[in-house]
């Protein structure tokens, strides 16, 4: 899974935008491309606070959007150790 990400305004906090998406290509059915977004965005409401407090600490508003680019459906607790991973990342910019 990837992230990309912008910085919208450094001088003011705002909560960031988030999107989520899933290749079409690699999943042709929707099912299977709603489910990894609904992964994906369970898994950023639970790991997001610790996010957001530095966020504000920097005064910083961000734009993200997570990308879900393998080719296999994920398993158990794969999506939120990656997301957990990149937010932690994105918290040290």
């Amino acid at each position: 899974m990837t992230v990309a990400y912008k910085i919208v305004d450094e001088n003011s906090f705002q909560l960031p935008q988030v999107g989520f998406t899933v290749s079409k290509s690699k999943f042709k059915h929707a099912v299977d491309r709603n489910r990894i977004k609904r992964l994906m965005r369970q898994a950023y409401r639970t790991n997001k606070t610790p996010f957001l407090n530095k966020l504000q600490e920097d005064n910083k508003a961000l734009a993200l959007m997570f990308i879900y680019n393998k080719h296999k459906m994920p398993k158990g607790n794969e999506v939120e150790i990656s997301v957990k991973s990149l937010l932690e990342k994105l918290s040290s910019l």
